[in-house]
């Protein structure tokens, strides 16, 4: 992307794009913490984390095996 829009405007874009996310997690854990207790939020926060540990421990082998072959 580089040559065709220059380094610039790829570093500008990437820099917006960041605080746009940071702004939009702020808003959203705003709504959040209204609604859901802290304790369910670090247990849902949790159970995702093993849940992908787990998809990527089984998932993740087979997709890298089946590639590999």
């Amino acid at each position: 992307m580089a040559p065709n829009y220059g380094v610039g405007s790829i570093i500008l874009g990437g820099c917006i794009a960041h605080i746009l996310t940071i702004i939009i997690a702020m808003i959203l854990g705003k709504i959040i913490e209204r609604f859901c207790a802290e304790r369910l939020v670090n247990l849902i926060g949790g159970l995702l984390f093993i849940g992908f540990g787990f998809w990527e421990l089984f998932f993740g082998i087979l997709y890298i095996d089946y590639f590999e072959e």
